[in-house]
């Protein structure tokens, strides 16, 4: 009984001594694990070893900076003395520009267009050019409404428009707007066309005037 005893505490002793070797083995293992860590944090790469390595590889350099590239030109390269001179020309430009504007703006609304188109009409009536025109005097006229109303959008507004608005105002949004269009374009083609006739009328007589004066 006593032997069984004995074998028992034996083989429960190896156990324990084994036990024990292992967790030793184990804590020697992380310590050591642990310090290499800890020596390569406290002891980086240092810089000449990454660019040698870097140099001495097949690896494409990157994109350089804004800085490097900004530091590559010299001065002289960035004149900023033509500065104002780029700024005067822009400035004189777009002020020319909006004079052009301004004038055409101008001739359309006084509506001397038409005037220098009776006077050509007229011109070419008395000098037996009117085929060019089928010998129509509203052709000019026509033509030239057309091309205004296509390449002119902003038609003249008068305040009775505004007042009809006003008026119509129990209408439709739709309808009232269709109206208020048909009503300006109607307005600017009939005045247009009775600026163009008295033009030309006018235009006759002072031409036959001439004519008359010339000859006697």
């Amino acid at each position: 009984m006593m032997s069984e005893n004995s074998g028992v505490d034996v083989a429960a002793l190896r156990r324990e001594a084994r036990r024990r070797r292992i967790l030793a083995n184990s804590e020697d293992r992380l310590r050591s694990i642990t310090g290499k860590i800890a020596s390569s944090e406290e002891e980086p790469m240092p810089d000449t070893c990454l660019r040698t390595y870097l140099d001495e590889s097949n690896i494409e350099r990157p994109i350089p900076s804004l800085q490097e590239s900004i530091s590559e030109k010299s001065d002289a390269d960035i004149d900023f003395t033509e500065l104002p001179r780029y700024l005067r020309n822009y400035l004189y430009f777009k002020r020319k520009r909006r004079e052009e504007n301004s004038y055409i703006k101008l001739i359309i609304r006084m509506r001397f267009h038409y005037i220098i188109l009776s006077i050509i009409a007229q011109l070419l009536y008395l000098f037996n050019l009117g085929f060019l025109f089928y010998n129509n005097l509203f052709c000019p006229f026509i033509t030239m409404k057309a091309m205004e109303l296509l390449f002119i959008r902003d038609l003249v507004h008068n305040q009775e428009v505004n007042c009809l608005r006003l008026l119509a105002s129990l209408l439709r949004g739709s309808m009232l707007s269709n109206a208020i269009q048909a009503f300006s374009v109607a307005t600017n083609i009939i005045s247009d066309f009775l600026l163009y006739i008295f033009s030309f009328v006018l235009s006759y007589k002072l031409l036959n005037g001439i004519k008359e004066t010339y000859y006697i």
